[in-house]
């Protein structure tokens, strides 16, 4: 009798991951003056199932160049360039990890179970089979324009970005799952943008460029779909666990927690036998620690005469004001020098 060796079979299921799209374009130009552009897009992904596997995603743009019309193109010599410009389109997101439509199941070594080495069990995600594509609709208007002969241009741009079905983790605790990829919620993007070109030397064997941009945008949370709020824990050393807010109507990037109130001085308590003890109506900030003279003092926004976790609130944003940048290019003969600056603010 020959005794074999105990093995495992892993039968593994490798999802694929494969993108299949069409694109169509129509260019029109009258006059040089009225330009219209209109796409269509088709694509298809492995990630899906059914008819949720294709998803559409149409655009267009028009734009008027008023430079060229006749009221100032006789008569404003210094202007090289006015367009406005319009577009309307969408754009899909797929960026998941495959395999989410199916239950598939994992070969694992245990120890724990009695006279088996081995055994079958699902992952740790549920699977979704109603996943489909998280859509970005976009509305922009720009303006560009040119003067003296292009030394001076730039454009204006203002856009309202949302997005709808977004591909979420949700977390599902009590289902023997730690969490299923879901559509759900709508976030939103607004902003600003501008940028300007100057060349205040052009010469055969030295120039001079400078460029200038910067941009404000603020992003919002419309809606969770069926979640609640929430908040996130970076764990980054505070002892405040969840130190970032998911609420609707609040930046993605919103910070939670106390509001610092000042500090306690020895009016605040009364004192007996080493023992300071606060007085009557004075706030307890208690979640600091032992509080005495000097200690930080937190604000009570309930009013309940006690700071504990119901007085978080919104205290900051991760997300700058605005960004921007500076840019310089200069040339002398067979040398050149660039130059780039930037910042958030």
């Amino acid at each position: 009798t020959t005794v074999g060796t105990p093995f495992s079979v892993n039968n593994f299921n490798n999802p694929q991951d494969k993108l299949l799209s069409f694109f169509g374009r129509i260019n029109y130009d009258y006059k040089d003056r009225y330009l219209f552009t209109a796409t269509y897009r088709a694509d298809g992904s492995s990630i899906f199932l059914g008819d949720n596997r294709w998803g559409y995603f149409p655009s267009a743009a028009v734009a008027w160049k008023i430079s060229e019309e006749s009221f100032l193109k006789d008569n404003a010599s210094w202007l090289d360039l006015l367009k406005v410009r319009v577009s309307y389109g969408q754009a899909g997101n797929n960026n998941i990890p495959p395999g989410q439509t199916i239950r598939t199941f994992q070969s694992s070594n245990s120890a724990w179970i009695n006279g088996t080495e081995n055994y079958w069990a699902t992952p740790s995600i549920m699977p979704n089979p109603d996943l489909k594509w998280e859509t970005t609709t976009t509305k922009n208007v720009g303006l560009d324009f040119e003067l003296l002969r292009g030394r001076i241009s730039g454009s204006f741009e203002a856009y309202d970005n949302k997005t709808d079905d977004l591909l979420l983790s949700f977390i599902t605790p009590g289902s023997g799952y730690d969490s299923q990829y879901r559509n759900m919620g709508q976030t939103e993007n607004k902003g600003f943008e501008a940028t300007l070109n100057y060349s205040p030397i052009r010469k055969q064997n030295y120039g001079l460029d400078l460029s200038f941009n910067i941009a404000f945008n603020k992003n919002n949370i419309n809606s969770l779909g069926t979640m609640n709020d929430f908040e996130y824990g970076t764990q980054w050393a505070s002892a405040i666990t969840n130190d970032y807010a998911v609420h609707v109507n609040q930046s993605i990037g919103a910070m939670f927690g106390y509001q610092n109130d000042g500090r306690y001085e020895v009016s605040d308590f009364n004192y007996s036998g080493g023992v300071y003890t606060l007085k009557e109506g004075v706030v307890n900030s208690s979640i600091v620690g032992n509080v005495q003279p000097g200690t930080m003092k937190l604000k009570d926004i309930n009013g309940d005469g006690v700071v504990d976790a119901n007085d978080r609130t919104i205290i900051g944003n991760a997300n700058p004001k605005h960004t921007g940048g500076f840019v310089l290019n200069a040339r002398a003969h067979n040398f050149d020098l660039s130059a780039a600056f930037n910042w958030s603010f």
